[in-house]
Formats: C-alpha cells, structure tokens, sequence
C-alpha cells in the first residue's frame, strides 16, 4: 500500500519497532527519534532531545514534511497495529481528512479512540465517560488523541501541530479544536492497534443517558 507509517520514538523502542514493521505492510516507514534499525523502506531522521524533551509537536509535523505518500499514519513507538490492520486499510473509501482507528489496551478494554474532547462540558462526576459509539458522530464536540490517527498529507500541511506546544501541554486537544471544522473526521472500525504499555488516563464509553445528554445540549 502506498501508506507512510509515520513513528516517533524517544530511543529504546527497536523492538515494537520492528514487530510493527513486520506487521503492517506499506512501502514507507518513517521514524523520527533515536533508532538501531535498517530496513530498505525505513526512512530515520535522528532528533536530539537536549534541547527540548517531549517536543512531539514537533517531531510529527517531521513526519508531515518528509512522507512521500499522500496517507500518513502517525503513531508513538507504543501503538502496535492488530491482525487485519491493512485489509482494513484497504477496504476503507477515500472521502476523508482524518481517520480513526479503534484503539485497545493491553486488557481488550477501549482506549482512547472515537471520543469526545474533554474540554466538551459534562456532568463533573462522569467526566471520564467520553468514548462514543463508533457509528455516532459529533465531530464539533470530538478530539483525536495524540498517541495515534491517519491523516492525509494535504491536510495535515494545511493544519500542522502547533511546535509551541509538547507532551503533556494538551497540544492534540489544540490541535482538534483547531482542525476538526474543517475535517472530514471519520471512524473505521475495520483497523486496531493496541497501546502497549499502561496509561494514567483511561476514558470510559459513555452511557446512553449521558449520550441523550450531549445530544440535546447540542441541538440547543
């Protein structure tokens, strides 16, 4: 597939590297990062940590500029993709900016995937019921994580990652809001990956009554 697996890495992470690579067949890989890795279709571009650590923004907006395929996949060096992953791929039309994929824990649980932005105001006590149906779209209200989404280069040139910003400084939540009115955000369920180490911030789907909640907050 004519598919840029985009990878940003801290160093130490040859390994899921590899097994990703393994997994998933597309003719170009690209992993901004420290990396002991050769493979022909693997492209390293090295990036120092020394001057500002976590700076993802950064490293992703890389991936946009040196991916030669018009469909890029931004990944953190922990986001394994599942069995089916590029039939899924394959399968999957054409009429979108920004596509998500489902997105499990090491436990089969949810992980952040189809979900509302937590800047979207809910009920304070069930403020970690955020996931949604994956045939239930509120793109207005929705924010892609940063750990993992496909997007297409065009768009991607047009909404770059804001560099001011790096982990831990909400920089996708930024981003999303920034993007999302001019996206075709879509879900296919048909590809997963599994985040393979344990995360602080794990939301939960949302129930039906909260569900009715947003809705009507949204047509009024």
């Amino acid at each position: 597939m004519q598919i840029t697996y985009g990878i940003i890495t801290g160093g130490g992470q040859e390994e899921i590297i590899a097994r990703i690579m393994d997994t998933v067949d597309v003719d170009e890989f690209i992993v901004v990062g420290d990396c002991d890795l050769y493979r022909k279709n693997l492209k390293i571009i090295p990036f120092s940590e020394k001057g500002r650590v976590g700076h993802i923004t950064k490293k992703k907006n890389m991936i946009t500029q040196a991916a030669k395929n018009e469909i890029i996949v931004y990944s953190h060096d922990y986001m394994l993709p599942c069995k089916g992953w590029c039939r899924g791929m394959e399968q999957f039309g054409d009429n979108w900016d920004v596509q998500m994929h489902q997105i499990f824990n090491l436990d089969g649980t949810r992980y952040r995937d189809w979900c509302l932005s937590p800047s979207c105001s809910l009920p304070e006590y069930r403020s970690r019921e955020r996931l949604l149906p994956y045939n239930v779209n509120m793109t207005d209200k929705m924010y892609v994580s940063g750990a993992y989404w496909v997007a297409k280069k065009e768009f991607m040139q047009q909404f770059p990652l804001d560099e001011s910003l790096g982990m831990g400084d909400g920089e996708d939540i930024e981003w999303s809001e920034r993007m999302r009115g001019s996206a075709r955000y879509v879900m296919n369920p048909d590809s997963a990956v599994m985040c393979m180490k344990a995360k602080w911030v794990v939301f939960k789907e949302i129930a039906p009554d909260l569900l009715g909640y947003v809705k009507e907050r949204d047509e009024n």
